[in-house]
């Protein structure tokens, strides 16, 4: 795995975001993380485990598991439900 670079964009006015939803990271390859809690109403942990059984990339940030934004995507199109 390559190296990854974690960015944090500041919050919207009024809101209280942790950075751990507001970081993302891009690695040396050019591949994308975004937070596993992005992914709606599944916990962490599920979104990670689909992602790892079908061999998609993840990393750990700030103590919370990222995934390649590939797997966000793919995840999105086919519905998370197929994993569970």
């Amino acid at each position: 795995m390559n190296k990854i670079h974690w960015f944090c964009v500041s919050n919207p006015d009024g809101k209280s975001f942790p950075e751990r939803r507001r970081s993302y990271g891009v690695s040396d390859g050019g591949l994308v993380f975004v937070p596993a809690a992005m992914a709606g109403d599944e916990t962490e942990m599920n979104v990670i485990l689909c992602a790892s059984g079908d061999g998609q990339s993840t990393s750990v940030h700030l103590d919370h598991h990222s995934l390649s934004f590939k797997s966000y995507t793919r995840g999105q199109q086919i519905g998370l439900r197929i994993c569970f």
